[in-house]
């Protein structure tokens, strides 16, 4: 019979090396876990002040990391290290099974040797059912979890005036993987009938735009850089985001906008199908025809659009929200210790003396 461990005594080390604002990040999710209060959680993140100290010790990473869980996993040996950007530190670990790794990017961009680092864990997190079941396939046996991506559903949420603002806007957020060839023709067919609305496109100045692309057409506009209340103050005033992708598994701007009740177009790509009952229209990729007619109906069907805010917010608050991420990361970690507890080799018994 398996001997159930005492989760009271598991320590759970979540290391984010992201500088991620505290509305957005995945640091979230550690207080979130330590209101459960089953496991003992420690964060681990590079520093983000403006001083002369965290100045230094950002040069000095990832260094003063591979020394902080060297020291840690000496002094806690059953403790679990859970990387919360694992694509981003294969090579800076050798692999072992007091690991866990959160993995980010669709399976079609992991980089060579990730799935062989990753049979060699503990257990890995997945952001979509897609993800999860490639992995199960390829690597039977290791302990795969698919959670949705969390969001902070207190601070991004619907605006307290309604779901309309006088101006027709549509809002486009972000660049990495998102299919702007997409974006631009179908939007420009849009404005070509409907002159009243506006589109913004909210990105880095440091963006550059891929020439066939320039100059951007009429009513178009791009608008950074912005803080996290004011990109919140975007979408809460936003009709609707029509943001195309080639492939995802998840991303802060679509967890972001269906918190905030926006109804949200995008491709049926990646993972998108998890997200699709928030308020989420999913058209095939490079399917022009089919998107302008469900943007033309989303900006003329007021019911409509109220009914994918509607779907949008329930869906965050049911799936998304953090203390119901961290319910599932709770039962994670439980099955991962008790899978190393269960595998750990007994320990040797001393032999009389005669």
């Amino acid at each position: 019979m398996t001997k159930q461990i005492n989760n009271s005594q598991q320590r759970v080390h979540l290391i984010c090396d992201r500088n991620i604002a505290h509305a957005q990040g995945w640091n979230q999710l550690v207080p979130a876990l330590q209101r459960l209060g089953t496991f003992h959680q420690i964060g681990f993140q590079i520093p983000t002040g403006c001083g002369p100290a965290s100045k230094a010790a950002r040069r000095l990473f990832p260094e003063t990391e591979r020394f902080w869980v060297r020291a840690a996993r000496t002094l806690q040996p059953s403790a679990l290290f859970h990387f919360l950007w694992g694509d981003l530190v294969r090579e800076r670990y050798e692999p072992c099974r007091q690991f866990i790794t959160t993995l980010h990017q669709p399976f079609e961009r992991w980089e060579p040797g990730t799935l062989e680092w990753c049979r060699q864990l503990g257990g890995v997190h997945v952001l979509t059912t897609r993800e999860a079941a490639y992995l199960r396939a390829k690597a039977p046996g290791l302990e795969v979890q698919s959670i949705p991506h969390g969001i902070d559903v207190n601070f991004w949420r619907p605006s307290a005036n309604g779901l309309d603002s006088p101006k027709k806007r549509v809002v486009f957020a972000g660049r990495y993987m998102r299919n702007l060839p997409m974006f631009f023709r179908v939007m420009s067919s849009v404005m070509e009938i409907r002159k009243d609305v506006t589109v913004e496109i909210l990105v880095n100045p440091d963006f550059h735009f891929p020439p066939d692309l320039l100059p951007l057409p009429p009513g178009f506009r791009t608008v950074g850089p912005f803080s996290a209340e004011e990109m919140r103050g975007f979408f809460q005033s936003a009709w609707m985001m029509f943001m195309p992708y080639d492939n995802v598994t998840a991303s802060n701007a679509i967890c972001e906008a269906l918190a905030c009740g926006l109804p949200f177009f995008t491709t049926r790509v990646g993972g998108m199908e998890d997200y699709a009952e928030g308020g989420m229209v999913l058209t095939e990729n490079n399917a022009d025809r089919e998107a302008h007619a469900n943007v033309m109906r989303c900006l003329d069907d007021a019911s409509w659009r109220a009914v994918l805010s509607d779907q949008a917010r329930a869906f965050a608050l049911r799936e998304l929200d953090w203390n119901v991420i961290a319910k599932k990361f709770d039962a994670f970690y439980r099955r991962v210790a008790q899978a190393n507890h269960d595998h750990a080799p007994a320990p040797e018994r001393s032999r009389a003396l005669t």
